[in-house]
């Protein structure tokens, strides 16, 4: 009976995990194929002839024509095809678990990443965990406490709650509006101080922080590079970045200079749509100085070797690290900007292990169910 119970468990298991690796590639698959009615929309019909090579690629190189999809993306928009694309799926799927897998999810833990890093560029004030107020320290504070210990020196603070993607369950607070249950309703988070941006970015957004995405790598030889970024930005009537109406504009590393346009839900524009602001000629400040700060980062916790980083200069020209993303990492808007930009790390060596479900931003494989196709 022991061992057909014990059958029974890992069966179970098992279809779990195929059911888990199914959804996280049919809803990626899905979402590329909005994105590619996006593209098609702003730039014209995808030529055929690269669709099929996308499709060969796919088969003969990955193992799957599953992963056409997002290579039709990246060729539609670059109007080229070029070998060694990495489709989100893929990654997702394969490259994922391998380069950092559980290390790498921690990172929807707020609370720990300031202490994880050893580091004081993330702008924590405190922590809300486990039915606990927080000190940045790590001391427990007393419910009556905490509203001094946020606005001491703060008028307004950001709270975040664990699992924040896609710039969801953020809350910006001040001493007037702040209330300990209310963040008791909404589970653990990480509360940060209100970042006053430089401003070159105050010109896009002057009402909320923008942030740049900079992905850094370990590669196999334990060297770390910056090997892509974007900026994204908010709308004019929005407190922070969401995900799905957000502005990206590619950034060129390592010369900080922003592309001459930029794109809305995949739709071209030249400037900030709100504010007019035209992107070609732009330079991003001190760019070196936040991807060395970066990659320095990222050295101290090599166990998760690809992270995506939300980071900005602020007015005192000082790098705020807001976030770090371990899990399933945004590749697939630099992959479609410029890329490919993983070719020498050979990730199509991946293409023989098994799936293996992770969780990717946006919480896709848990459920999360894409409404609006491209965002």
């Amino acid at each position: 009976m022991r061992v057909l119970s014990k059958l029974k468990e890992n069966l179970v298991g098992a279809e779990r995990v195929f059911r888990d690796c199914y959804r996280c590639d049919w809803v990626s698959r899905r979402y590329a194929n909005g994105v590619l009615a996006q593209i098609e929309k702003d730039r014209g019909k995808a030529d055929p002839k690269l669709l099929k090579e996308c499709v060969t690629y796919a088969h003969d190189v990955l193992g799957s024509a599953r992963y056409a999809p997002w290579l039709k993306v990246y060729a539609t928009f670059q109007k080229r095809f070029v070998e060694g694309w990495i489709p989100d799926n893929f990654y997702g799927l394969k490259v994922v678990p391998q380069v950092k897998g559980q290390y790498g999810e921690i990172s929807l833990l707020g609370g720990i990443s300031s202490t994880l890093f050893s580091s004081d560029l993330f702008p924590d004030i405190g922590y809300y965990t486990s039915g606990l107020f927080l000190s940045r320290g790590g001391e427990v504070v007393a419910e009556e406490d905490v509203a001094e210990m946020l606005f001491t020196h703060h008028d307004k603070v950001v709270f975040k709650r664990d699992n924040s993607l896609r710039g969801k369950s953020v809350v910006i607070l001040t001493k007037e509006s702040f209330d300990a249950r209310s963040i008791r309703t909404m589970g653990n988070g990480v509360f940060q101080n209100f970042i006053k941006q430089h401003p070159f970015f105050d010109q896009f957004t002057p009402n909320s922080v923008s942030t740049l995405r900079i992905l850094t790598i370990i590669d196999d030889a334990g060297n770390c590079t910056a090997r892509s970024s974007y900026l994204k930005m908010a709308r004019i009537d929005e407190t922070h970045v969401v995900q799905s109406s957000s502005i990206k504009v590619e950034v060129d590393l390592p010369s900080g200079k922003l592309a001459d346009v930029g794109y809305a839900n995949w739709i071209s524009t030249p400037c900030h749509p709100d504010t007019q602001v035209a992107f070609k000629g732009l330079v991003i400040p001190e760019i070196g100085k936040l991807t060395q700060a970066l990659i320095d980062t990222h050295l101290s916790y090599p166990q998760a070797r690809v992270i995506g980083w939300d980071v900005v200069l602020d007015s005192d020209n000082n790098v705020q690290i807001m976030e770090w993303n371990g899990h399933h990492d945004d590749i697939k808007t630099p992959e479609a900007y410029s890329g490919p930009c993983y070719k020498d790390l050979n990730w199509e060596r991946y293409s023989s292990v098994s799936d293996e479900p992770i969780q990717t931003e946006g919480d896709m494989p848990m459920g999360w169910i894409i409404s609006k196709a491209a965002r």
